[in-house]
């Protein structure tokens, strides 16, 4: 066994020295990394406080306090709330191609006063009517009714107002009509509706309510729960922004208005109180246009079907084709010559290319539902046209 060099004293003494060399060792690298430490977070503090200094006093347009709040300041975005149909078009709206009226309606300025001897007509409907889609206001269907009807030689100035509005049910539109559309005097009133009530009456766990509370519910901006805490801090708002899902809620309509807005659809079909309350809005619709004096054009909804998924169709056609009954059945049992029926959902598909999604419409599709709709009224005979010269003149 080999001895050690060192008397035990002096050995016990070289471990001790060589213990505390460590330890000042160790005590020097852990005060360089507390001194690195703090460098690195008064860094950190120094940045984020000039951050949110530079986010304060001058942001940028898309991160400015409005939009890292609730996606944009009100007449940025294409719909704002309203007291009684939950929300509206913004007035006045203009991006990408896309523009609102004074009015709050998509398309041309106009006014609520109607010029003597024009003939107006009030399209409603949802995102089918209002255009979704459209590369500019012309290509909307009430847009190339209006152009239809012109290119007609009407014997009277005809102005078409599209009062379609992304997501409205036949709930919305009848609430709509009674409050605004009503107002503007029109001589006739078209209903292009169905596949929206459709969406809120095919969910999966719902029971569905008459008054449609089952799906609709008061306007309510995502995030809004922990907009009070956030607020204090426009990097924290920042950092929600860019690094959640945040962003994508605040530009989904169905996030503020929609109760559970990623609940499954057509996963069931349409039942009796559904099919009621479809009936009861309709027949109010109608009754509310012809009490303003207007006659009454429903228009009932098509869709492509090679846009639904297979496992959807059978719910989808079986939803659809009951709110066409129902409206076929309304006009019959009306008696009333001013109320019509154009069968858009029987008509429609026989064109073809004319869907760009489900419900939606192409531009070709636009242009034949404009120009169906503008041979039913002439038809009608509810849009009179002036006589060729050669019969003006009697030759």
């Amino acid at each position: 066994m080999r001895e050690s060099a060192l008397p035990p004293a002096e050995e016990s003494e070289v471990a001790r020295a060589s213990r505390a060399d460590r330890k000042r060792a160790f005590a020097a690298v852990l005060a360089e990394f507390r001194a690195c430490l703090l460098i690195a977070i008064a860094s950190v503090m120094v940045v984020l406080l000039g951050l949110e200094v530079w986010l304060r006093l001058a942001p940028p347009r898309d991160w400015t306090a409005e939009r890292l709040l609730e996606g944009g300041a009100p007449e940025a975005r294409l719909v704002r709330p309203h007291p009684y149909l939950t929300y509206a078009l913004t007035p006045s709206f203009r991006k990408d191609g896309v523009s609102h009226n004074a009015l709050g309606y998509r398309g041309p300025e106009t006014t609520a006063f109607k010029a003597p001897g024009t003939i107006r007509i009030l399209c409603l409907g949802g995102s089918s009517t209002y255009g979704v889609g459209a590369s500019s206001n012309s290509w909307t269907w009430p847009a190339q009714l209006q152009r239809a009807l012109a290119g007609s030689r009407p014997a009277a100035p005809v102005e078409v107002v599209n009062a379609g509005v992304p997501g409205y049910t036949s709930f919305e539109t009848l609430i709509d009509l009674e409050l605004r559309g009503v107002d503007l005097a029109p001589d006739l009133v078209i209903v292009y509706q169905g596949f929206n009530d459709l969406r809120a009456a095919t969910r999966a766990e719902d029971r569905v309510a008459g008054d449609n509370i089952h799906y609709r519910r008061r306007w309510t901006a995502p995030g809004g729960d922990s907009n009070g805490v956030l607020a204090y801090s426009r990097v924290a708002l920042l950092s929600r922004w860019l690094f959640t899902a945040f962003q994508s809620r605040v530009s989904d309509l169905s996030e503020y208005v929609v109760v559970d807005a990623h609940a499954p659809q057509f996963v069931r079909p349409v039942d009796k109180a559904a099919l009621a309350s479809y009936r009861r809005n309709l027949i109010q619709t109608v009754a509310v246009a012809r009490a303003a004096g207007a006659r009454v054009l429903i228009v009932t909804q098509a869709y492509g079907e090679a846009t639904i998924h297979p496992d959807e169709i059978e719910i989808v056609d079986g939803g659809m084709s009951a709110f066409a009954e129902i409206a076929r059945d309304i006009v019959r049992r009306s008696g009333d010559p001013a109320t019509a029926l154009l069968d858009g959902r029987r008509i429609l598909p026989a064109f073809e290319g004319v869907f760009s999604e489900i419900d939606h419409l192409s531009d070709h599709g636009v242009q034949v539902l404009g120009a169906l709709v503008a041979e039913k009224l002439s038809a009608l005979g509810w849009v009179s046209h002036a006589a060729p010269v050669s019969e003006k003149e009697g030759l």
